[in-house]
């Protein structure tokens, strides 16, 4: 058993929640959390106030990455670029959500990719943990899998398309998984039904780089509470596929990165932005959902904290 002191909270329940790594793990109680499938499966990790255990062969690999433990959001403050108004909301919020660790797996990356790719235009924790069970399920080598057995786990659309492009899925990060991960976002681009979403929220939670920023409406409605539109710029658009393969991959070489929703959030936050666009995600989920209410509470009181609600619990 690893027993490990922390010097700083970890909210285990509020990190696992954006993360596509909780597909691999199941919940046993608060805080408590056991590896189910992938690497290090049967692996148990349990925080209770500032003490981490982890039971299991690969604790002392992979707890780093399974707990957050290896991303201090606060040593990248100095990064930001905005001005004095923004960057005392990003602050305050990152303070505030001091707990919540960005949660990766580079040792899953065949099946996080798969993950992402099954959350285009459905619930990630209705829909996308239910067929990622069920798929490791039927084999938990994602190469073994038959078109007619990804077909039989749903009759959705995503499985669909997941049938005719997992091979070329697994193929083409197994040639470039380990070079230049903008290379990689090229190449995962070029394949059909992959868009810039799936590609970066792959490329964050498989442990790439934190530059990657999964821009959708969520973090469209993020900026909005922000007023970053007002303060600035005005235009700004999601990512697509043709912009990222005509105008480069690399975001920060893109001629429309400070119009594009990624592009600009690197360019403000540096490698926090990925951290910011989790936020993002959280607070917006928990705004527009009414369960997992200790998530949305958590919320609430950090908006107020950083003033970018009000008291009523009204957007400012």
């Amino acid at each position: 058993m690893l027993v490990l002191t922390l010097d700083f909270p970890i909210n285990l329940d509020l990190s696992m929640y954006p993360s596509f790594v909780s597909a691999l793990f199941h919940k046993i109680r608060p805080n408590e959390w056991v590896k189910i499938f992938g690497y290090g499966k049967g692996t148990k990790i349990h925080v209770l106030n500032n003490e981490l255990t982890c039971e299991g062969n690969a604790c002392n690999n992979a707890i780093q990455e399974w707990t957050g433990l290896w991303f201090n959001p606060l040593d990248y403050i100095n990064e930001i670029e905005v001005n004095s108004r923004v960057y005392e909301k990003i602050y305050n919020l990152i303070t505030c959500f001091n707990d919540l660790r960005l949660i990766v797996s580079s040792y899953d990356k065949e099946i996080i990719l798969t993950a992402t790719f099954l959350s285009r235009r459905t619930d990630y924790h209705r829909n996308v943990i239910r067929w990622i069970h069920r798929l490791l399920s039927l084999k938990e080598d994602l190469n073994e899998l038959s078109e007619e057995e990804i077909i039989s786990v749903s009759k959705s659309y995503q499985l669909k398309q997941l049938s005719k492009v997992l091979y070329s899925l697994l193929k083409t990060l197994r040639k470039y998984g380990q070079g230049n991960p903008w290379r990689l976002r090229y190449e995962l681009l070029r394949i059909k039904y992959v868009g810039p979403k799936v590609v970066d929220s792959f490329l964050l939670f498989a442990g790439y780089d934190t530059y990657f920023t999964a821009s959708d409406v969520h973090y469209i409605n993020f900026m909005k509470f922000l007023n970053i539109y007002n303060e600035v710029h005005r235009k700004i658009f999601i990512p697509s596929k043709n912009m990222c393969l005509r105008f480069g991959a690399k975001c920060l070489n893109c001629l429309y990165a400070g119009k594009c929703l990624s592009g600009l959030s690197i360019n403000l936050f540096g490698k926090l932005s990925g951290y910011v666009q989790t936020i993002a995600y959280v607070v917006d989920k928990a705004l527009r959902e009414t369960q997992y209410l200790d998530i949305k509470s958590k919320v609430y009181h950090c908006l107020r904290k950083s003033k970018v609600i009000s008291t009523s619990g009204l957007i400012k």
